[in-house]
């Protein structure tokens, strides 16, 4: 049983609050325009509990067009070609959450990085975990890794593979731990059957999974030739 849950996106806006950030591969694709409406949108998220975000994507028309609905500021660039961003500041945060799984090449984002990097700067990298006991599940039962799997995803990481390579990449590994995505939250509306289902639900799920086999993988990283910090 997991007795104290890590949720991804409530850490992430924990570890932001009141710093600056920069949040790359922010949009989400189509799907960030349903998590704005519902509140489950992370870079919203972010906005309201940091200092400064910056968003970064290759998306321009997405980009373009949450630059003038939502109102926040955000650039155009590719995570692979970083040194090409027009934006030459560092950051106390910096997100990368859902991305690296994507990249052809994470080599080249993990060492773009580096110039948005301060002394006491901190990365956030997650990623699915590849244990996840619903992939197995699925894998178990025979189906078709090509009718589950998000067809942008290149690649995936394990705790140790996912540690492997940041530390070849020359990154100090302050934490890795596992998570779920979200927190299962109460609502105020709830009638008393709705709310004995919610708390069965969230027992059920934490009995059900082992430790190792959560959603996804947590980590916090700096580069190796910055000086120690806390977080």
């Amino acid at each position: 049983m997991i007795s104290d849950p890590l949720y991804r996106q409530d850490e992430i806006v924990r570890l932001c609050a009141g710093k600056t950030v920069l949040h790359l591969g922010f949009i989400m694709h189509d799907q960030w325009r349903d998590r704005l409406k519902d509140g489950n949108w992370l870079h919203a998220r972010l906005i309201s509990a940091a200092a400064r975000v910056v968003g970064l994507d290759y998306l321009k028309d997405e980009v373009d067009e949450i630059r003038q609905t939502v109102g926040c500021e955000c650039v155009v660039g590719d995570c692979l070609d970083l040194d090409e961003v027009d934006l030459d500041e560092t950051f106390d945060v910096i997100v990368c959450g859902e991305l690296i799984e994507h990249l052809e090449s994470p080599r080249d984002m993990l060492d773009g990085l580096r110039r948005f990097c301060s002394a006491d700067s901190i990365v956030i990298i997650t990623t699915p975990n590849p244990w996840d006991r619903k992939w197995i599940a699925k894998t178990r039962s025979g189906i078709d890794e090509r009718i589950w799997l998000n067809p942008e995803h290149v690649c995936w990481f394990s705790m140790e593979t996912l540690r492997n390579i940041l530390t070849r990449c020359g990154y100090e590994v302050i934490r890795a731990e596992r998570s779920f995505e979200e927190r299962l939250e109460l609502d105020a509306t709830m009638t008393t059957t709705q709310r004995i289902y919610w708390h069965l639900k969230r027992i059920a799920r934490r009995l059900a999974t082992r430790p190792d086999c959560q959603p996804g993988l947590f980590f916090v990283v700096r580069p190796n030739d910055q000086p120690n910090g806390n977080t």
